[in-house]
């Protein structure tokens, strides 16, 4: 009954969201309804997961809603000034060939050092030993600089800023994605793909100001195919590449449940017994890792927490929601503020986005999909790192202003 009335409320607060802007990437909106269907989708997997109590469902609604009331607050009290860029295309055209050039001449270099990683495995998954082993050369990378991971960075943010453009620039965007996706998919991370192709539709969103039915449907089976396919390359939740595709379903769906939701009963732990798993992911990390690069030495704790059990057959994860980056450090209160903090930032981006140029639509579709991925982990103070490159990324093809007042338009 509790979680049905959680469920309830939400979804209320998504409807009068939906209301006031109708858009499926206004943040509000967004996030109250992401988490009626995080909790929905929890409530019919209970055979396989473990209950979430009750004061972690309130903790949860109170998250969402705060949220929401910091963007509904920006919204009536705080519209942002509109404008549009006043930028070169031919500059852009120039910039995104530079980029698209730099991938191509990198990709052999990358493929050979994906091959080494995994040089002396003789047996067993291939994809599962490479993508630990990329993860261990992630820790090394916190201390130094990491070219072939700054490849992978180089071709989402390339495919980012070629979208946008892809009804002038087809060919440009087209040869983007398909850097995005080679370069990718060798680091077998769902949540790489999930992220751009996340960050690609609501630049659709916002570019078409209506729902973009066609790129909806591909982008969505780009996204279904690599999600179940990286599960069943790695081995994820007894999924394997020997099986046919049935015997695999179950598997498959057990690994889309405990990806989906086992965050929640995974963060319920924590929040009963917060001294269980050691943080990891505290706000400050990213700086903590800029101080080391240019030699600070301070200690980092390695991204990936600890697992914790969340299901009653033996299942775990180590991903905690977007609370795990908060909860630690701040406490209950702290959390909500922090929540109230960011629903003001990324509906002011939202507003700057629906009536501003390319770099406003660019950086906000990136901003969003930390609302679809809140149930998961934090992709906000976690992503500054990209958000930085990718903010200067768009500096060199757009400038650093919006000149031209604009009246905004309706998404």
């Amino acid at each position: 009954m509790v979680t049905i009335l959680a469920i309830a409320c939400l979804a209320l607060f998504a409807g009068i969201s939906l209301y006031i802007e109708r858009s499926l990437v206004y943040p509000p909106f967004a996030m109250a309804g992401c988490w009626a269907v995080f909790l929905g989708l929890h409530a019919v997997s209970r055979s396989l997961m473990f209950p979430i109590h009750e004061e972690t469902l309130f903790f949860f609604v109170v998250g969402a809603l705060a949220f929401c009331v910091g963007g509904l607050l920006i919204h009536f009290f705080c519209h942002p000034r509109h404008g549009t860029a006043q930028y070169d295309s031919a500059r852009v055209k120039t910039v995104l060939s530079v980029l698209l050039i730099i991938l191509c001449i990198a990709f052999p270099f990358y493929v050979r050092f994906i091959t080494d990683l995994v040089v002396d495995v003789a047996s067993g998954n291939w994809w599962g030993v490479l993508k630990q082993q990329l993860i261990e050369e992630h820790t090394r990378a916190l201390s130094g600089f990491s070219l072939m991971d700054n490849m992978v960075v180089l071709a989402d943010i390339t495919v980012l800023i070629a979208w946008y453009h892809r009804g002038t620039e087809k060919w440009r965007a087209g040869l983007a994605f398909a850097f995005f996706l080679i370069y990718n998919l060798p680091t077998a991370a769902r949540a790489g793909f999930v992220f751009v192709l996340l960050s690609l539709f609501t630049i659709e969103v916002l570019r078409q100001r209506k729902i973009p039915w066609r790129p909806l449907i591909a982008l969505g089976l780009v996204c279904v195919i690599a999600f179940f396919g990286i599960a069943i390359l790695v081995g994820s939740a007894g999924a394997s590449a020997s099986q046919s595709l049935s015997e695999n379903a179950p598997a498959l769906v057990e690994g889309f449940q405990i990806y989906a939701v086992g965050s929640l009963v995974a963060f319920d732990n924590l929040y009963e017994h917060p001294s269980a798993i050691p943080p990891t992911q505290d706000i400050g990390r990213n700086f903590k890792i800029l101080a080391n690069k240019i030699g600070f030495r301070t200690e980092i704790p390695d991204l990936n927490a600890e697992f914790s059990p969340v299901g009653t057959y033996g299942t775990n994860t180590n991903a905690y929601t977007i609370y795990f980056t908060y909860f630690p450090q701040l406490g209950t209160l702290g959390s909500v503020a922090m929540m109230l903090l960011l629903g003001a930032v990324v509906t002011w981006a939202y507003l700057k986005a629906v009536g501003g140029g390319p770099q406003a639509v660019i950086l906000f579709s990136t901003l969003f999909y930390g609302i679809p991925l809140s149930g998961f982990a934090e992709y906000y103070f976690n992503n500054l790192n990209f958000l930085a490159k990718l903010f200067l990324a768009t500096c060199l093809c757009y400038g650093l202003w919006f000149r031209r007042p604009q009246a905004p338009v309706p998404c």
